[in-house]
């Protein structure tokens, strides 16, 4: 998929990620096998001005990351370059993300970077990559069947995987099928991604489940409530969670289990990437609402 990106022997590629740095140390091997010059894994803070400063000095010509780390880099980015730094960088390749269309034209039209869509998930892995022509996502139908269901939701099944193989399974992902082959001549199918599932989002690369960490929240306290969780924010990200009024009392308690038993966002917040506030009110029934069993982000709006 890589190779698509026309990456190769000349190029120095930074895998940008915020730690534990598991997604982009996978990327690093897979270039390494590629033989391009140089790969590292480089790990940014919230403070993204500051951390990136001896990324810019690397110079890479190539940068793998994600796009809310791009769209806290941009302005690092731009005065970088006007300084005579990151003079090399030529493409970027975003995952685990949308991309904002508004961030894309940014790097294309003010910093001159060609960008790249790579997709995938937790589930299996590397699915898709978008090519130079820039006209969609080919799915690599080698590996999968792709499938879609009535309301446009990605469905795959696995055909390689020795262990766990998937047997239509369904991402959640709603998708729009391009007709028609592609100007660069693959013959695999093409996508757009047009959401990603409800029950799942991404901050930092770092995947949230309104499962997990309604468990989380709920460990030990008896009864099961349902909650409502959202997230905002474009510069500083904040995670509201709104609990029943009877639960106020148990405040440290929520607080606690979640760092206990939900890592990723215990890290996310500790390390400074997001706000966690806990808000509790009477004003509705939470009990058992399924329209409120999802996260709700607005981050893009």
């Amino acid at each position: 998929m890589l190779k698509l990106c026309e990456i190769g022997p000349l190029d120095r590629v930074a895998c940008v990620g915020i730690g534990p740095l598991t997604l982009m140390v996978s990327f690093t091997s897979a270039l390494e096998e590629l033989g391009v010059g140089e790969s590292y894994a480089y790990g940014v803070t919230a403070n993204l001005k500051t951390s990136l400063v001896d990324l810019f000095h690397l110079n890479p010509t190539v940068i793998v990351t994600l796009p809310s780390i791009l769209s806290h880099s941009l302005q690092a980015m731009s005065e970088s370059k006007e300084k005579g730094e990151l003079t090399a960088l030529q493409k970027v390749v975003f995952v685990g993300e949308s991309l904002p269309l508004d961030i894309r034209k940014t790097l294309n039209d003010n910093l001159g970077v060609e960008v790249f869509s790579y997709y995938g998930a937790s589930e299996t892995s590397a699915l898709g990559i978008e090519c130079r022509k820039h006209e969609g996502i080919h799915l690599f139908s080698d590996d999968y069947i792709f499938e879609t269901d009535r309301t446009k939701r990605l469905i795959i099944t696995t055909l390689k995987r020795q262990g766990l193989p998937l047997i239509r399974y369904n991402l959640g992902d709603l998708i729009e099928v391009i007709p028609g082959n592609c100007p660069c001549g693959l013959q695999y199918p093409r996508i757009n991604i047009i959401g990603r599932s409800g029950i799942v989002t991404s901050i930092f690369g770092v995947k949230l489940n309104y499962a997990t960490i309604r468990n989380a929240c709920l460990s030990g306290l008896g009864d099961i409530y349902d909650m409502s969780v959202t997230i905002t924010g474009t510069d500083h990200q904040k995670m509201t969670i709104v609990l029943p009024d009877t639960l106020s009392s148990f405040e440290s308690h929520i607080k606690a289990s979640i760092s206990t038993k939900e890592p990723d966002l215990a890290y996310l917040i500790n390390a400074g990437f997001l706000d966690l506030v806990l808000d509790f009110t009477s004003s509705f029934d939470l009990r058992h609402s399924r329209k409120r069993q999802q996260i709700v982000d607005f981050r893009n709006e």
